[in-house]
């Protein structure tokens, strides 16, 4: 017996249902571009606030008012949109699979609005249920190129297993098999893992000499300004593809 798939009925017409392609073709990003931007940015400052008010902080190293760090939480759900979906298309591309780039691009847009739950489950879990949010792959030595220690909350675990699994559900429906989709998905989390994860002290570290900045006054400000230029290739491809 097969299982019952709900639709839901939306205020443009669309009838939405998980496993339907054109319910995922529906999900765009909406063409109004200073809107988008707004939004976008208008996420990340609210999740730096949120995680402030909840009490949720990497031992005082982030979440906080100065500007570098506002400027990486604004930029960073631009980052995660426009990157990480250009990424998934070059991924479908490199596979020689077919994907509809709008619908990645929606998908992605709209997964940013996990940046609102993610706080609270920071605090459930990681300051009410007090679970570790550091992850050591070897032992710690600062280096000005990478770390090995990886900061890893629960609504950050949650958030990246959510994303996973709409974007399977995504490929699937859209017609890759399992293993395409596979990797497809290791390619774009691969694109995001390293240099956000892994060798963000290299977008400071260059920062610091191109501005003769010092550590002090300018510790994330490299990290921010990657966000911002990393999302220059997918918004450009998006808006070449747009009105198709």
């Amino acid at each position: 017996m097969m299982p019952r798939r709900q639709v839901y009925q939306a205020g443009n017409g669309c009838a939405y249902s998980w496993h339907d392609m054109a319910s995922w073709r529906c999900l765009r990003i909406p063409n109004n571009l200073t809107g988008v931007f707004v939004c976008l940015i208008a996420l990340g400052l609210m999740r730096n606030g949120l995680e402030i008010m909840l009490g949720v902080d990497f031992d005082g190293h982030w979440f906080s008012w100065a500007p570098d760090i506002l400027l990486s939480m604004a930029a960073y759900p631009l980052f995660l949109c426009f990157y990480g979906a250009g990424w998934v298309c070059v991924g479908a591309r490199c596979l020689k699979a077919r994907v509809d780039p709008q619908a990645v691009f929606g998908v992605a847009f709209y997964l940013q609005f996990l940046h609102l739950v993610i706080p609270l489950i920071d605090w459930i879990g990681n300051v009410w249920l007090k679970m570790p949010r550091i992850l050591y792959l070897a032992p710690y030595r600062p280096h000005p190129f990478y770390t090995t220690i990886i900061v890893m909350t629960t609504g950050i675990i949650v958030a990246w297993l959510v994303t996973a699994r709409t974007f399977w559900v995504l490929l699937r429906t859209l017609g890759l098999s399992r293993l395409r989709t596979v990797a497809v998905l290791l390619v774009a989390f691969n694109a995001i893992f390293w240099p956000v994860y892994i060798f963000f002290p290299t977008f400071n570290t260059v920062f610091e000499w191109l501005t003769g900045m010092r550590k002090a006054s300018g510790t994330f400000y490299g990290y921010g300004v990657f966000f911002v230029l990393g999302s220059l290739p997918g918004l450009w491809y998006w808006r070449r593809i747009r009105h198709a």
